[in-house]
């Protein structure tokens, strides 16, 4: 009998093709029948402002010969493997964290002894993918999948959101969901939730949901409000040997400033072949109700991929020409964001709409010549980079993939606070982060590590604390 090491090999390859999915997907060949999730199990478990999640998810292979695929996860951004798993020989056999040298040794050495090994890899983004062998013939295989993750923060409620659709039904699927100090409520937003009923048992409470033969075309989402005493402030400090180190934490009130309407934008609209992962529709429509806000203006789209194509000028006015142009552009090819820091717009804004997926290299530089708002809305996308460029450019980022389209337009239609640098004395911290161009959010973490026993920090925003 054949078996399998599970090793996790975290890596950036420069291309990586991924569907765009709420749930892991097991990939075989595209000569073959798709594999399909049948059963599913989802677990999470709630305290304070962040979340564990745990999937159970049992894959058939509906051919008739024995299959090797890869497993496809991505992340929510912000969230981090805690756990993974695949069945081996009936048994769940966990996944041991290496680095790449020592992975590839590994790797090497079981396939010289014709053992089949399976390598979890980190690609771009929060995205993840493994080797799975063998799926048996008309046969199931399983796979575990733990992930941690600090809740969205709203108002006056944290927010958990899991994205579920399949096109096809689930044999078997199962929600339980437990919350502890805290009392949950059902999240109602445009999407249809899964319905939970919370019961109150000591200090937790505890929801538990199945059903058979379910298609779902909905999400997995609820509310913990925060409490009232939520909003104060905490300085944390630790050793590692003869360092200390502190975190500070303050919970600030959320103030967005209400901007002028541009009168002249650009759209960098990215038409690589990635643009399969992305709402486009959504996004159409959010570009869309932005313009009717601003009223009148110029506008010029830049549709791009691995070069900038052609540029097309409208007026902002002129929306059924702008929606035509949208609904004609053609997706193909890769995708390079190597043009955006020697760019100059002659617009009072720029948007760029992108998943942030680059197949060929990056320019990563600290300098842009223009602020640059990043909007993206695929599950599947490199938050990280997009993060970066609208921080260093000093624009924002909006994650349209689970927002509602009145929080995007408020957002658009605001300037967040932002932190422009934090003073201090050199000769009293070192290693702040982070030192300058940070969203300042309502829950807002400063560390570094102190060289005296009192220091100072002074924090510069572009509004009022």
């Amino acid at each position: 009998m054949k078996k399998m090491i599970i090793l996790c090999w975290f890596l950036f390859p420069a291309q990586i093709l991924l569907a765009q999915v709420g749930l892991p997907q097991l990939q075989g060949k595209k000569t073959e029948k798709p594999i399909l999730i049948k059963d599913l199990r989802i677990v999470v478990s709630v305290l304070g402002h962040t979340a564990h999640t745990r999937l159970e998810l049992n894959y058939y292979n509906p051919n008739d010969r024995i299959l090797e695929g890869e497993f496809h996860f991505p992340l929510p951004q912000g969230a981090s493997v805690s756990h993974f798993a695949l069945e081996v020989d009936g048994a769940m056999r966990e996944a041991v964290a290496v680095d790449k040298q020592k992975a590839t040794q590994a790797f090497e050495a079981i396939t010289r002894r014709v053992v089949d090994p399976g390598v979890l890899e980190k690609t771009k983004g929060n995205n993840f993918r493994a080797r799975v062998y063998p799926i048996p013939a008309k046969g199931c295989k399983k796979a575990h999948i733990g992930f941690d993750q600090n809740l969205k923060d709203l108002r006056s409620e944290y927010l958990y959101q899991l994205p579920l659709s399949l096109d096809y039904k689930l044999r078997h699927f199962a929600v339980e969901v437990e919350v502890i100090q805290a009392t949950p409520k059902i999240y109602r937003g445009q999407h249809p939730s899964i319905n939970l009923q919370f019961q109150k048992s000591a200090k937790t409470y505890s929801s538990s949901y199945a059903a058979k033969d379910v298609l779902l075309q909905k999400q997995l989402a609820f509310a913990i409000p925060k409490k009232q005493n939520d909003q104060t402030n905490a300085i944390f400090e630790g050793k590692d040997g003869d360092r200390i180190y502190f975190l500070s934490q303050w919970n600030l009130r959320e103030e967005r400033i209400g901007k002028r309407k541009p009168k002249s934008i650009t759209v960098f609209w990215d038409v690589s072949n990635s643009a399969n992962n992305r709402n486009l529709e959504k996004e159409k429509q959010i570009l869309m109700e932005y313009l009717q806000w601003i009223g009148k203006g110029r506008l010029v789209f830049q549709a791009f991929s691995y070069y900038l194509h052609p540029k097309k000028a409208f007026q902002i006015e002129d929306a059924t020409s702008i929606g035509q142009h949208i609904d004609a552009l053609v997706y193909d090819g890769a995708t390079s964001f190597d043009w955006i820091p020697t760019t100059h717009s002659t617009t009072k804004e720029n948007l760029l709409f992108s998943d942030g997926m680059a197949n060929l290299s990056i320019n990563y530089t600290d300098k842009y010549n223009m602020p640059i708002i990043c909007i993206n809305s695929a599950n599947i996308a490199d938050h990280d980079f997009l993060e970066r460029i609208s921080l260093l450019s000093n624009g924002q980022y909006i994650d349209a993939s689970n927002l509602e389209q009145n929080i995007i337009n408020h957002q658009l239609r605001h300037i967040p606070k932002k932190l422009l640098r934090i003073g201090y004395d050199k000769q009293e911290i070192a290693d702040l982060y982070p030192s300058k161009g940070s969203v300042a959010n309502r829950r807002f973490r400063t560390s570094g590590r102190l060289l005296e026993n009192y220091a100072t920090l002074t924090y510069y925003t572009n509004l009022s604390w």
